[in-house]
């Protein structure tokens, strides 16, 4: 085993296996934030992926509910139950496209928006956690270097 294969003080309570396959190490880096993060969310009557659509319709600002399915990566159809759950907690709004009626724009409401901020610092409270070892620098790296993969990958 060369030396940069063998595991790190912090990884040596995961499966070697996990610590020598880039796939496995960030599978269990979100099995451990979704953990750590549930109980928050439940507190919030939200799940992840609500909590997820929140977010993209607040950065992203989805034209329509097919241009939100197509950030979020999932299918149109589950898009439609979501929205019909959030909307009916008053967090956002739908309303038909005067120029296409076929089309409805979807808007965050200030509940959904307050709501949206209470998880985004559950989440920063979360990462803080399972990324205390890890400088600011060093964070901010990851997050470019997996944007960069995904973004050469294809990936959405």
């Amino acid at each position: 085993m060369a030396a940069h294969d063998s595991p790190t003080p912090i990884a040596a309570s995961m499966p070697l296996a996990v610590s020598r396959r880039l796939s496995l190490l960030l599978a269990r880096t979100e099995k451990e934030i979704l953990a750590r993060a549930a109980p928050g969310l439940a507190e919030l009557e939200l799940t992840g992926r609500q909590y997820h659509a929140l977010a993209v319709l607040a950065d992203d600002r989805p034209g329509s509910q097919l241009e939100l399915a197509t950030a979020l990566g999932v299918l149109p159809a589950i898009v439609v139950t979501l929205m019909d759950e959030l909307e009916q907690r008053g967090l956002l709004e739908r309303r038909r496209d005067p120029r296409d009626r076929r089309r409805q724009s979807i808007t965050l409401t200030d509940s959904g928006t307050r709501l949206l901020e209470q998880a985004d610092a559950l989440a920063a409270a979360v990462e803080a956690e399972v990324f205390a070892g890890i400088d600011h620098a060093a964070q901010a790296q990851l997050r470019q270097t997996l944007i960069s993969a995904l973004a050469t990958s294809g990936a959405r």
